[in-house]
């Protein structure tokens, strides 16, 4: 594909996306009376004066880039331009650059008058929030989260200071840093916004391959057969629910945890539980609890390595090391410090608030007969648990640790290692408090059937495990491999909008160009990208590549600024 073509296939989305935000765009300000109508005749006279529609396109693209429906978007894109509108016509007031002309026509205060000019850009600035926070399609939480974004963008921490600037700038020269911070925190800052949405898709995306990853492995053993295979295997190591709750709910969950973390504990080991004939209530509460020691070392990591991303320089520099890995593995160390008497309280303590509220006696003791075996399970799990934490690093502490110890607990279960004399069980599931069911109707198998070894039911688990080790522990050198950029989708620095993206505390590794992006495609190709307050150019710098300053200008159209010189 040329450049012909690429920049027609841009200018063709950007006119499908602006057609799609300015057909929601056109619902707004269409009321008033004899007294208050030119409110709503000035915000339409600016906001549907056509233009590119820059920034709700770049929302509306990365939606699609990363599979999301443009519709959920659309009310954030539009917010976005509202917010923009409105920056426009303040900026065109005589306080500020006196300007006649906006896109060929005259500008608001010269139609409409300075008053109902100044009350047309803020009604369009706070009806911006309004907009983004309706939007129904996506959870309260999202929409929470869009307006603080709106607002860090817009407000005295973005385009408002950036104007300050730009002001200043008018009676003063600025250097080159200060006219970068200029166009990043004036309009240009509303593409942080677009920036930190894209942020959002890739780890979103991170995190729901690892959820359909276990999902699949799930569903696969189950309509194989191979999970009732597991489940008539764990009826032949012990009949004891207080075993059964201490080897699937902590021993498989928290390998689950390990290997794939975001509540697939849950959503795996507490459907085996209830197969066994747990009450619901009971089943989810135990894997849920149980997850509590294990979940630090979750998705092999994850919450240590995202979670800690954004001081990782402060910690190295505070340890002063050069080495990420080493700051990593010291707050793994620590974890397990504090993990460690939870470690052998929690199996104990859970065994018995199992029998307290489950229990036909509703004792705390009958479950505190199974201590030994409890610390039986603590040890078999702890012991490769600390020794990868302080060793290895925080990747495979819960993984490891769960899948040795489930292991070795279930061959001490079925010899009877520290087993209680007596075994413990539920009630008939028709003597159960209905609240402990809900909606899941209790299981009636009490036999289950052996469709293949016991070996081949667990391989697909045995497997996740292995292929994880190898690719993680630095001995086999393959970690490097399968995180090079070239198996990866992330980014760094998006937009240019610095600590957006992986680089600055997110996930992955990947860079962009605007044309790229608008020809749905991502090209390794590091910018910053800079919006004039006039919207007249898109200027793009790219040190170190060999690319021109302005090439996102030439490659939509748009005329070279004359700040910006060849």
């Amino acid at each position: 594909m040329d450049m012909t073509q690429i920049q027609a296939m841009a200018k063709a989305i950007l006119t499908e996306d602006a057609a799609l935000v300015e057909s929601l765009l056109g619902t707004c300000y269409g009321g008033g009376g004899r007294c208050d109508a030119v409110l709503d005749q000035a915000c339409r006279y600016s906001l549907m004066a056509g233009g590119k529609r820059v920034r709700p396109a770049l929302t509306l693209e990365f939606c699609r880039l990363f599979g999301g429906d443009p519709q959920n978007a659309l009310p954030f894109a539009a917010a976005v331009e509202m917010i923009h509108t409105f920056s426009l016509i303040h900026d065109d007031l005589p306080c500020m650059d006196d300007d006649d002309l906006r896109r060929g026509r005259p500008t608001n205060h010269k139609v409409f008058g300075e008053a109902y000019a100044l009350l047309a850009g803020d009604g369009l600035a706070l009806d911006a929030f309004g907009m983004a926070a309706s939007n129904e399609a996506v959870s309260p939480e999202a929409r929470v989260e869009a307006v603080k974004l709106l607002s860090s963008a817009s407000g005295s921490a973005g385009m408002v200071r950036g104007q300050i600037v730009d002001m200043f700038g008018e009676e003063n020269t600025l250097t080159y840093e200060e006219l970068l911070f200029l166009h990043a925190h004036k309009t240009g800052a509303l593409i942080r916004v677009a920036a930190l949405t894209l942020e959002g898709f890739i780890t979103a995306a991170g995190v729901l391959i690892i959820v359909f990853g276990a999902l699949l492995i799930y569903y696969t053993l189950t309509y194989s057969g191979a999970m009732e295979t597991i489940q008539a295997g764990m009826q032949k190591v012990t009949p004891d629910r207080r075993l059964q709750a201490v080897i699937i709910g902590f021993m498989f969950g928290a390998f689950i945890e390990g290997a794939a973390g975001f509540g697939t504990p849950a959503a795996l080991a507490a459907p085996l539980l209830l197969g066994l004939g747990f009450p619901p209530l009971c089943a989810a509460v135990i894997c849920l609890v149980f997850n509590s020691v294990p979940v630090t070392f979750g998705a092999v990591g994850t919450p240590v390595l995202a979670g800690f991303k954004s001081i990782q320089d402060l910690g190295m520099a505070a340890m002063q090391s050069s080495d990420p890995a080493a700051f990593y593995k010291a707050i793994g160390e620590l974890v397990t410090l504090m993990h460690g008497p939870m470690l052998f309280i929690l199996p104990i303590f859970m065994c018995g608030f199992m029998t307290r509220f489950w229990g036909k006696n509703k004792s705390w003791s009958e479950g505190f007969k199974a201590w030994k075996f409890c610390i039986l399970a603590s040890i078999c799990f702890g012991v490769p648990y600390y020794i990868l934490a302080w060793v290895v690093g925080p990747e495979l502490p819960s993984l490891i640790g769960g899948l040795i110890g489930l292991a070795l607990v279930m061959n001490f279960a079925k010899k009877g290692i520290c087993v209680p004399a007596e075994t413990w069980d539920f009630e008939p599931a028709e003597k159960w408090d209905p609240e402990w069911i809900g909606e899941i109707k209790p299981t009636d198998v009490k036999e289950f059937k052996e469709h293949m070894p016991q070996v081949m039911a667990w391989m697909p688990y045995a497997l996740c495990g292995l292929i994880l080790v190898v690719t993680r522990v630095p001995a086999f050198h393959l970690k490097p491999i399968v995180t090079d950029p070239m198996w990866s989708v992330g980014a760094t620095n998006i937009l240019g909008q610095t600590g957006v993206g992986p680089g600055g505390g997110g996930v992955g590794n990947l860079n962009t160009d605007l044309g790229s992006v608008l020809d749905g495609s991502i090209e390794a190709v590091e910018g910053q990208y800079i919006l004039t307050a006039d919207d007249d150019s898109l200027v793009t710098g790219a040190q170190g590549h060999g690319v021109d300053p302005c090439a996102v200008c030439l490659l939509l159209g748009f005329e070279r600024h004359s700040r910006y010189p060849p």
